[in-house]
């Protein structure tokens, strides 16, 4: 699970990664790297989800829990075990 507030969708992913002078290589190793890692990602609003997408080319579950503040990120972690299988 991956929690992105308000702060973080000013500068992230591919444009953030880009700036500071990945090579395509290295860009394309890190997404796949995260990608790997998240089973969902919770983002504070409607309008963050094809962004998430774009910079992190992410197509699995995107969940909208907003604000992002601790309730939210208290409900994304519920909503994220909820729907988590047993182990």
């Amino acid at each position: 699970l991956r929690i992105i507030n308000r702060d973080q969708l000013a500068s992230m992913g591919r444009t953030a990664w880009t700036a500071t002078g990945y090579t395509p290589g290295r860009l394309a190793r890190e997404i796949a790297r995260r990608k790997a890692d998240w089973d969902s990602i919770v983002v504070p609003e409607t309008r963050a989800i094809d962004l998430v997408r774009g910079e992190f080319d992410y197509s699995d579950e995107v969940l909208v829990l907003g604000p992002n503040d601790d309730l939210a990120t208290s409900r994304a972690v519920d909503v994220f075990l909820a729907a988590s299988p047993p182990n």
